[in-house]
């Protein structure tokens, strides 16, 4: 980790060919252009990727800083205060990595030192040089991963295989002239490989894990899910039989039996009800058969009219 001396010269950089590149020139800026805001050029890098969670837009005082024309080969920019303004620049030097601010460590050049994130940016810096924090212990499961920000060395798509001995799919891309590597589906947990002819077995290369909310197995409420997805039409099933029912009813469409049974149930009663109030006799007619029948006097004797009348006769 390197930041620039106060009484250094452009030529004083020339001879550190270790540095990501060599400063054009030690430049004051002017009272309007110190207030400069700091954007992360590599997100996903261990040096950044905490910083831009917890702190919100860092912005700093510069009052001096070192300026660049170009970088060396397998040099980055992993923090920017403007456009093609590197703040901090990583590149690999043998079998280390170096770190170049383009403002001195005090408060000399800017207000770097009194930032909220100068003391975590230099612990990440420190982890990131002992080999402590340089890679994560593991990557947690994800549909696309960047390659090129975890093995920025690497040119060409690696053989990478899954941890069930199936291809990786890596895509590369070409991103402001430089090669993006980035595996796709990766959502496997385990250990993945890469296979070449040193080690056709497989050397272990990157550890997944699956996100820790992924464990948790409290059900959620039908109500929360239908929210979520935001339709209102939505089908549960919480046991075997409605799942059947619902793929049946899906598939072929919902039967109407039962309902025409019921149906056909209903028009039997009323056909019965109907039928049984046409039977009735209607009430309010005259019994005219006692004109000619029989008359009866006392107990016993039964005459008839005609009898009677000739009696009378």
């Amino acid at each position: 980790m390197v930041f620039p001396g106060m009484g250094a010269k452009p030529d004083a950089y020339a001879s550190w060919t270790c540095l990501p590149g060599i400063p054009r020139a030690a430049e004051d800026l002017p009272l309007p252009q110190r207030n400069r805001v700091l954007t992360w050029d590599q997100p996903q890098h261990i040096l950044v990727r905490n910083l831009r969670e917890g702190i919100g837009i860092p912005s700093v005082s510069i009052r001096r800083r070192l300026s660049f024309d170009t970088l060396h080969e397998g040099s980055q920019r992993l923090i920017s205060m403007g456009a093609n303004q590197p703040f901090l620049l990583e590149r690999q030097f043998g079998t280390g990595r170096v770190l170049l601010f383009a403002v001195s460590g005090d408060r000399t050049w800017s207000d770097f030192p009194l930032s909220p994130f100068f003391l975590p940016l230099l612990l990440q810096c420190a982890e990131y040089g002992s080999g402590a924090g340089a890679k994560t212990p593991f990557e947690w499961a994800t549909d696309s991963l960047s390659l090129s920000e975890r093995f920025p060395e690497w040119k060409t798509p690696p053989n990478l295989r899954a941890p069930d001995g199936q291809p990786v799919s890596v895509r590369a891309s070409v991103l402001e002239g430089r090669t993006v590597l980035n595996a796709e589906n990766m959502v496997l947990p385990g250990f993945y490989s890469t296979i070449s002819a040193e080690s056709p077995e497989g050397k272990p290369l990157i550890a997944l894990n699956i996100l820790r909310e992924e464990s948790d197995l409290t059900p959620i409420a039908d109500t929360e899910v239908q929210k979520q997805l935001g339709i209102e039409n939505v089908a549960f099933a919480h046991d075997l039989e409605t799942l059947r029912t619902l793929i049946e009813e899906h598939r072929v469409g919902r039967t109407f039996g039962e309902h025409l049974l019921w149906l056909a149930l209903v028009l039997i009663v009323m056909e019965f009800v109907y039928a049984n109030i046409l039977g009735r006799p209607k009430s309010g007619g005259r019994d005219l058969s006692g004109s000619q029948g029989s008359v009866g006097i006392g107990s016993g004797a039964r005459f008839s009219t005609s009898e009677t009348a000739r009696a009378n006769g």
